[in-house]
């Protein structure tokens, strides 16, 4: 855990390095970083990638697994101008599910309330994507906006086939553009009470 900005049990993040191994499909602002670079035709344009990113967010960091160092996930944060901190993150596809990303919040929420000492987080969260909505209502996280975003990613047949029926709702067209619903959440430190998820 060399490095570690914060851990929690299983698992501890610490900055992101070119070096890093993450193939994390899902989120626009993911990165694959691999040692080679071979994922955006050469090393050099990994790089580049990576000062984006960390100009987008301004802390860009590694999810780790606490036994064998293995990438897991991104978590990105940043001071917003009033002070408060937005705050993303992502697990790689064969690690959601298994209670990390809860644990992940919860020690982040800490990290950044106590070490930080940020005021108010907000995150924003796809409307479709359940289990973090409902991790935000349990966490004591609040409905602050709600908007529809581009999302380039969506490439499936959300307006026509029959097994989107039940998230069609949360997508929109805007001249051939497909925008999805996106949930801003948020938490003020005041109403952070860890207890209760011990």
């Amino acid at each position: 855990m060399n490095g570690a900005l914060f851990a929690a049990p299983g698992i501890f993040v610490r900055e992101l390095e070119l070096g890093d191994d993450l193939k994390l499909s899902s989120w626009p602002d993911t990165v694959y970083l691999g040692s080679d670079g071979h994922h955006w035709g050469s090393a050099e344009k990994a790089q580049q990638n990576l000062e984006e990113l960390k100009l987008l967010w301004g802390n860009v960091t590694v999810v780790c697994n606490a036994e064998n160092g293995q990438a897991l996930g991104l978590l990105v944060w940043s001071e917003e101008p009033d002070g408060g901190c937005r705050f993303g993150l992502e697990l790689a596809p064969d690690r959601i599910g298994r209670g990390i990303g809860r644990q992940l919040v919860i020690s982040f929420i800490e990290f950044a309330f106590g070490i930080l000492g940020f005021k108010e987080l907000r995150a924003k969260v796809s409307a479709t994507n359940s289990p973090a909505v409902s991790l935000g209502r349990q966490l004591n996280f609040h409905l602050i906006d709600e908007t529809y975003d581009v999302t380039p990613q969506c490439r499936l047949p959300i307006f026509t086939d029959p097994r989107f029926e039940g998230i069609r709702e949360n997508f929109r067209k805007e001249g051939g553009i497909v925008l999805e619903r996106v949930l801003e959440l948020g938490l003020e430190a005041e109403n952070w009470h860890p207890s209760v998820f011990e």
